[in-house]
């Protein structure tokens, strides 16, 4: 559903333990004792080849939902800055509907 990149992860705290993923690939998790990061690695068919395969960090499910929510929250708040000299300045809308009658 979604790929990872280690590299790019400013959460992660060692970015050479995370595992890289791409969308559509199959992960075998080896253990979910941290609610935050998981421990997987890439799957595969030949049980010899997957003993080979180097185990690393994944986020889990609910830091990717955490991280999804910081992210559109950012989005809306920089559609909503308003640029004053050369600084940039979070402004609270508000809207009010007048009614006339």
């Amino acid at each position: 559903m979604f790929g990872y990149d280690p590299l790019t992860d400013e959460l992660i705290s060692c970015r050479e333990a995370g595992l890289a993923f791409s969308a559509g690939d199959i992960l075998h998790v080896l253990a979910k004792d941290d609610h935050h990061w998981w421990q997987a690695r890439h799957w595969t068919p030949d049980t010899a080849s997957e003993a080979l395969q180097l185990a690393g960090l994944i986020p889990s499910p609910e830091l990717l939902e955490w991280k999804t929510s910081c992210s559109t929250i950012e989005r809306a708040k920089r559609r909503h800055s308003v640029k004053i000299g050369s600084t940039y300045d979070t402004c609270l809308l508000f809207y009010f509907t007048l009614q006339v009658s």
